[in-house]
């Protein structure tokens, strides 16, 4: 149950960030609270997903997957943003210090299951 939430949540920001459509970024007055918002809930559904992995290597995985993902919308027709990278960042960070202060280690074991 678990690995099936994570790779449709992964799907689902792949598709939102590789399509040409604006819909999703007419929604929200500025685009890089929706990154951050997106990446932060992404940290919290991995860190659910693998509640025995360490949350920094979570946090560096999906810093990467967001660099990655942004160079991806070049070939895309998109055009690649370093914002875009940093509001993803800002949104794992966010999401990471969170879960270590208020869950430690821990984060999920009593709260999620």
């Amino acid at each position: 149950m678990r690995n099936t939430i994570l790779i449709a949540t992964l799907i689902s920001v792949l598709v939102g960030s590789l399509s040409t459509s604006k819909l999703l970024a007419s929604l929200w007055a500025y685009d890089k609270h929706l990154h951050i918002a997106t990446y932060a809930l992404l940290f919290v559904v991995c860190r659910y997903c693998f509640l025995e992995k360490r949350p920094l290597s979570i946090a560096a995985f999906l810093t990467l997957f967001g660099m990655c993902v942004e160079i991806a919308q070049a070939f895309t027709g998109r055009s690649m943003d370093f914002g875009d990278v940093g509001a993803n960042t800002v949104g794992v960070t966010v999401a990471y210090l969170t879960s270590q202060f208020f869950y430690g280690y821990n984060f999920g074991k009593s709260f999620m299951q």
